[in-house]
């Protein structure tokens, strides 16, 4: 699934989703963990500042432009992607981070946010989920860019 096929069920999943039935919001729990992981910078980790990918495309690994060069975080190592020279911007994977930005900025001021946030007792998700959750979308709420 590309990341921006993963953004759009995302926001389905978000708009469709009613606060007061958590089975219509369960998918979050793995879906924004995992745009998460695919906007994360394949040398720090971190969430990609000012993008930089392969111009061939045929992986997905994308880095910052501060960590160009750096040691990859990829087990086994990406034939495609050893060649740093082939790396060039990638404004549409920058413009994707913002609007993962403001999807999450969505979803923690929605009443789904507050049910996050209120951690009732009845909830069928378990609370490192829950947590887990929760530290993503405040991760990305507080990412900056400078574009």
């Amino acid at each position: 699934m590309t990341a921006l096929n993963l953004y759009v069920s995302t926001c389905r999943y978000v708009l469709k989703a009613d606060p007061n039935d958590q089975s219509t919001w369960s998918e979050l729990y793995r879906f924004i963990p995992y745009l998460r992981q695919i906007f994360a910078c394949s040398v720090c980790g971190k969430i990609l500042q000012n993008p930089k990918c392969p111009s061939h495309n045929v992986c997905q690994h994308h880095v910052c432009a501060g960590c160009l060069g750096g040691k990859m975080r990829i087990k086994p190592q990406c034939s495609w992607c050893r060649d740093t020279t082939v790396f060039v911007d990638s404004p549409t994977v920058r413009i994707m981070i913002m609007c993962f930005r403001k999807l999450c900025d969505y979803i923690y001021n929605s009443p789904i946010g507050v049910q996050l946030l209120s951690e009732s007792s009845n909830s069928k998700v378990n609370s490192s989920e829950r947590t887990n959750l929760l530290s993503v979308i405040l991760e990305v709420r507080e990412f900056k860019d400078d574009y």
